[in-house]
């Protein structure tokens, strides 16, 4: 990490390596501006798909924060799949770094290639998305936790590409970089579509999370640590679906005794045990292993 990142609210990043204090970003913005300016003109010669393009703002990144120093090889070769650009016809202008690299196409990169300083799994999603395994949508805009929420019904998630903020060295919510905030989608896709089973129950519980929301009206009941837990929940929380699920009803319990005056060391009255016990049941298919008057 960089001289000046520790002042940065997003310290503790699994991403820290890559964060940059505000003066470094501002500093790499004019060369951002140019790769960003590239990507464009790629995407109108080529057609570039989503997952091309969301590679290619991650290249570079990479390039521009640790030039020549963040690729190794994986020793795997990708498949031959005739549908990926050429790596060749993306080495040019800012990009003519990539000419370094031996893969035959621009996503065979996600395979024969890995970030030192990355999870293994942002490279994995994207090949995922690119083989139609993922269902992702590029925005430019950060998504409100109900916006996420209805895409995850559907099976989808956003991925924010923000161009703008790259170029500026701007924050896009007020804790992330460009850059970070792409990276941060794509792990959360990650966890959402890696596993078909618990994709499908994941899906499956944020269908049933919805219609409790829409039939209670609990994130309009002006409690702020209660709305805050179920933004989190439902816009930046995949996970297995029991997890989940204990994590929605522990957040339901800390509401109702909060509604009673009591700590979280105290038991819920009779009254609230038997409404979050009612709605557990009527909203949700998944199992309770525990008790409903256990406390979170």
């Amino acid at each position: 990490m960089s001289k000046g990142a520790a002042d940065s609210p997003i310290y503790h990043s699994r991403f820290k390596f890559y964060l940059r204090s505000v003066e470094e970003r501002h500093r790499e913005q004019d060369k951002l501006m140019i790769f960003c300016e590239e990507m464009r003109a790629l995407r109108r010669d080529f057609s570039l798909r989503p997952s091309e393009q969301t590679l290619l703002f991650i290249l570079a990144y990479l390039e521009v924060r640790a030039p020549g120093e963040w690729s190794m090889k994986t020793g795997r070769v990708a498949e031959p799949t005739g549908l990926s650009l050429p790596l060749r016809e993306v080495a040019r202008g800012p990009f003519a770094f990539l000419q370094r690299y031996s893969s035959r196409t621009l996503m065979d990169v996600t395979r024969e290639y890995r970030p030192r300083h990355l999870p293994a799994a942002i490279f994995e999603i994207l090949w995922m998305w690119y083989q139609d395994q993922a269902d992702l949508l590029v925005v430019s805009h950060v998504p409100s936790p109900l916006e996420m929420l209805a895409a995850q019904c559907l099976g989808r998630r956003f991925v924010t590409l923000d161009e703008a903020a790259a170029g500026t060295g701007a924050l896009v919510d007020g804790q992330r970089d460009a850059f970070e905030f792409v990276l941060h989608d794509l792990a959360h896709a990650h966890q959402f579509f890696k596993d078909p089973q618990e994709f499908c129950k994941q899906t499956e519980f944020f269908k049933q999370v919805s219609q409790f929301l829409q039939a209670t009206g609990v994130l309009h009941l002006g409690d702020e640590p209660l709305r805050e837990a179920l933004d989190y929940l439902i816009s930046d929380m995949n996970s297995h679906s029991q997890h989940l699920y204990s994590y929605l009803r522990a957040q339901l319990i800390q509401w109702r005794l909060r509604l009673e005056n009591k700590s979280g060391e105290q038991e819920m009255s009779a009254t609230s045990r038997d409404w979050v016990g009612r709605q557990l049941e009527a909203y949700f298919s998944a199992p309770e292993p525990q008790s409903v008057t256990a406390q979170a």
